[in-house]
């Protein structure tokens, strides 16, 4: 369980993401689309790519939360269509763009092929796996934000005083 926490930490260093926010999304991934991944760590790596693309979108928190919903959503029944598409479509259109490029078709296909099932669990998996040298090359051209920068010392405080936390956690519970 540290070992994956640890991973979960790193990984929302890495996009500039909230620990605990990336912790929610890794969660909720896991529980209700987790035979989408082979494992923990492919999971992690999707979560830090969709992090990095909401960052690179400019995407809004309430964007970003209601994409994540629509994707895990659709990740768990093991189908892209319908208003999980378009929310996705809406809030961060590079994701859409990923699975078109995997797909080597427009995004205007995207839509249609959506509307027939065909844009499954794997494909938005892999296309956004196999799209990450080049999420990461844009990610890592772009300054680091002030919420960036406050993201980061807030995910440094709560890594720092996690042990008290769980101590308070256990004195409440007893």
């Amino acid at each position: 369980v540290e070992e994956l926490d640890n991973k979960i930490f790193a990984s929302a260093t890495n996009a500039r993401a909230l620990y605990q926010t990336t912790m929610d999304s890794v969660s909720k991934l896991g529980l209700q689309a987790g035979k989408t991944f082979k494992n923990n760590d492919e999971l992690i790596a999707f979560s830090e790519l969709l992090n990095k693309t909401f960052a690179i979108s400019g995407t809004s928190s309430t964007g970003i939360e209601s994409t994540m919903y629509n994707l895990t959503q659709a990740l768990s029944t093991g189908v892209l269509r319908g208003q999980d598409l378009n929310a996705v479509l809406s809030n961060a259109p590079s994701i859409v763009q990923n699975i078109a490029d995997y797909l080597e078709v427009d995004v205007g296909m995207i839509r249609e092929m959506a509307s027939e099932g065909q844009i499954t669990a794997q494909i938005v998996k892999n296309a956004m796996l196999s799209s990450a040298d080049e999420i990461n090359e844009k990610f890592n051209k772009m300054p680091m934000t002030w919420n960036q920068i406050w993201n980061k010392m807030r995910n440094v405080a709560i890594k720092a005083l996690q042990p008290v936390l769980v101590k308070i956690n256990e004195l409440a519970n007893n």
